[in-house]
């Protein structure tokens, strides 16, 4: 027998006035998770939400949630969402649900960078859109694989609107692609700044920093000091957030722990095979870590495990945050 569980929230943050979403047990067991509902719960909305993770896995997740109007990221918005373990077939049984938790999602916004060249085009400057997006991050421990369910309740503070039971659907595996937290990951022995002509055969950005590319995961991994690996493309962004990432995280990091920890960074694409024009291939440590999306930033414990992970819009204090519990502890 399933068991409902209702948890009633409270949301407050405007400045101005407090306001609070409610929920009946009746409300919430009205919710229906079938495609149909599902897509009845969006219509005539100013947003339509978005996961943005390339993939979910059992276990804590650092789930990144956007919400778009014709393709532009929307901010201003505080995020509240109820979190429902749905039942094996949603489309034969909508209403097999159980409501597990709530969480809130924080803002995380990064500018896009203006006028710059890139390392593969250096002929010219051209511009990236310089208006901030915002994503919005919770954690969350999915204990079980399998269909899980959102239902967000979102205050537009600009408009002073409220929009309640925004539902949509995920899916989570029994792990992620990429290296889940406690793993090790795969001791990579990728190209370092010895061993070619030019750094720029390793690194697009478009002042690289030769001490970013000194030492191989795989000796990273080995010494006893925490590990910052960083997937990031400056010159070949798929995402338009690899050079911010670059600029706006790793390079702030490196210059106040770069004495403390060890900082890798690592090309997710074959740089020669892109600046010819042939396409954007991964490479081997891409492959051999699995990752399905750029950019992407991993913290490494003292053992070498994964203690956090970063994919896509990240800011600078998150990363920090979880950067000190390594030094701290």
């Amino acid at each position: 027998m399933r068991i409902t569980i209702l948890v009633c929230g409270f949301v407050s943050i405007l400045a101005i006035s407090i306001m609070i979403l409610s929920c009946s047990s009746s409300e919430t067991e009205s919710l229906m998770w079938d495609a149909e509902n599902i897509g009845r719960s969006l219509d005539q909305k100013p947003f339509v939400p978005t996961i943005l993770n390339s993939n979910l896995g059992k276990g804590v997740n650092r789930i990144s949630l956007g919400m778009f109007d014709d393709g532009q990221p929307i901010g201003g918005l505080e995020v509240e969402a109820r979190i429902f373990q749905l039942g094996e077939n949603p489309e034969s049984n909508p209403s097999d649900a159980i409501l597990i938790d709530q969480k809130f999602f924080n803002p995380v916004s990064l500018i896009p960078i203006g006028p710059h060249a890139h390392s593969n085009e250096s002929s010219h400057s051209h511009v990236h859109d310089g208006a901030e997006v915002t994503v919005y991050i919770a954690y969350f421990d999915f204990v079980n694989s399998g269909r899980w369910g959102l239902a967000l309740n979102v205050i537009d503070t600009k408009n002073d609107e409220v929009y309640e039971d925004l539902q949509i659907s995920l899916f989570v595996h029994e792990r992620t692609s990429e290296p889940q937290l406690g793993e090790i990951p795969p001791a990579s022995l990728q190209a370092l700044v010895s061993d070619v002509n030019n750094i720029s055969e390793i690194d697009s950005s478009l002042s690289p920093n030769p001490d970013l590319h000194n030492m191989t995961i795989k000796e990273a991994i080995e010494l006893p000091q925490p590990t910052l690996v960083a997937f990031v493309t400056p010159g070949f962004c798929q995402t338009k957030f690899c050079a911010p990432t670059m600029e706006y995280v790793v390079n702030p990091l490196y210059e106040k722990y770069g004495n403390k920890i060890n900082f890798v960074h690592i090309e997710p694409f074959d740089l020669k095979r892109a600046r010819s024009g042939e396409g954007l291939f991964p490479t081997k440590v891409v492959t051999e870590w699995n990752l399905l999306s750029e950019p992407f930033i991993f913290l490494l414990n003292v053992k070498g495990e994964v203690s956090a992970k970063f994919e896509g819009i990240m800011s600078l204090q998150e990363v920090e945050l979880e950067l000190e519990k390594l030094l701290f502890n």
